[in-house]
């Protein structure tokens, strides 16, 4: 990362603090299955009963490169009418 892209999302981080002040809360870490963005071993039960995926890693599911098997419990909650997604390099 350079120096420059590291000092803008140091300065951009005190921004959304205050944008979303008392408006998010911390998940318990139970509810969350992460690693669906760069493990390619995830067991497709955990994924059907957690209550939140997350996808970090590099291999995010509209990119061309993200994990097939796990793209489709991304896609069932796609809105193709969205503007946004619509611009967006959002690959289905």
């Amino acid at each position: 990362m350079s120096v420059q892209k590291g000092s803008t999302i140091a300065a951009a981080w005190p921004a959304s603090l205050l944008a979303f002040e008392n408006k998010i809360y911390p998940l318990n870490e139970s509810w969350v299955r992460s690693g669906l963005g760069h493990d390619y071993n995830v067991d497709s039960n955990s994924i059907k009963t957690a209550p939140v995926l997350h996808y970090n890693g590099k291999m995010k599911p509209w990119l061309d490169l993200g994990i097939p098997n796990y793209k489709s419990y991304w896609k069932k909650f796609l809105n193709k009418e969205n503007q946004l997604l619509s611009e967006c390099n959002v690959n289905s």
